[in-house]
């Protein structure tokens, strides 16, 4: 007579331990594109950013998708594009979440041409971090990023530095720029910039037909060679958390127009999983058959992925 009321507690244990995952789960990143339209033309954007994509979420949009990246309590949310900075809402969306995201890391990912005395104090106090994208000195960083940049983003250091803030460098290493990634190491650095974040080109977007002259070992090694020739110390190469895949499956990109894809490498037809308009983030996060698939996958499974220099 007793099996019944076990098999019962059986069972309301393992609902309980299921309710448990599932609110237990949080995505590591969403990354918010706020719009497609972009002040430069970048010969190797992975988004193919210039002009403003058709039917882009609007304010009002983009505030109700706070509100729901924020039941789903990631580790970090960043703003990008395209260059946010050229809505005029992004401050208003971003303070948003900083209002109410209970200690949500906000993240900004920009160009740094629109970044002034006026607006650096606000952009600190909004973001954690700021990630401005620079690729060499004025010659190397015009051959990607265009000629008229260079000096705007140098301005856009001095600005936050001058409010006390700590921007990054973010470096993409393409074929052009990557013989002369020393001098351009050695350039921020004797501009007082030292937080610096160096990644490989990805061949998608703009740079389809790209391919890398150098692998991902090269890089660390003139990378880890600089830091410990001006500094003194060793970087220590980073690691996923992950043993069997590179975390795919707790990140979450959404797209000007509300289209919701895992990655920016598997941001096609075959990986999409919805659009914010018509689904629920939570619904998409929890119970997407591709997501839990991705998270299921292990390092070469997935051939899309191969592009990405883990």
């Amino acid at each position: 007579m007793m099996l019944l009321p076990i098999y019962f507690l059986l069972i309301m244990i393992s609902y309980i331990i299921y309710v448990f995952l599932y609110f237990s789960m949080q995505p590591k990143t969403i990354y918010l594109h706020l719009t497609k339209l972009c002040n430069l033309q970048c010969n190797y954007c992975y988004i193919d950013a210039g002009k403003r994509s058709e039917n882009e979420l609007d304010t009002e949009e983009w505030f109700n998708l706070v509100d729901e990246v924020i039941e789903l309590k990631p580790t970090r949310v960043v703003f990008t594009g395209g260059e946010p900075l050229l809505r005029h809402d992004t401050l208003s969306i971003a303070e948003r979440l900083r209002q109410l995201g209970n200690g949500i890391s906000i993240a900004l990912n920009t160009n740094g041409t629109l970044i002034n005395p006026r607006n650096a104090s606000k952009l600190i106090e909004v973001f954690d971090d700021i990630r401005i994208s620079i690729d060499g000195t004025t010659e190397i960083n015009a051959l990607s990023r265009g000629s008229s940049s260079f000096e705007k983003v140098l301005n856009a250091f001095e600005c936050l530095y001058r409010e006390g803030g700590q921007p990054f460098a973010f470096i993409t290493v393409t074929n052009a720029n990557f013989p002369y990634l020393t001098d351009t190491l050695e350039f921020l650095c004797n501009q007082g910039i030292f937080k610096i974040h160096v990644a490989p080109l990805l061949p998608i977007g703009r740079a389809m037909q790209e391919r890398n002259i150098f692998n991902i070992d090269e890089l660390h090694e003139i990378v880890s060679k600089f830091f410990f020739q001006r500094f003194g110390f060793r970087l220590e190469r980073g690691r996923h958390e992950e043993a069997h895949n590179c975390g795919v499956g707790r990140y979450i990109n959404i797209y000007p127009d509300g289209s919701i894809y895992p990655c920016h490498v598997l941001a096609s037809n075959g990986f999409y999983l919805g659009n914010v308009r018509t689904h629920k983030l939570t619904e998409i996060f929890h119970h997407s058959e591709r997501l839990q698939a991705l998270r299921d996958s292990t390092f070469g499974e997935v051939p899309e992925c191969d592009v990405c220099m883990i």
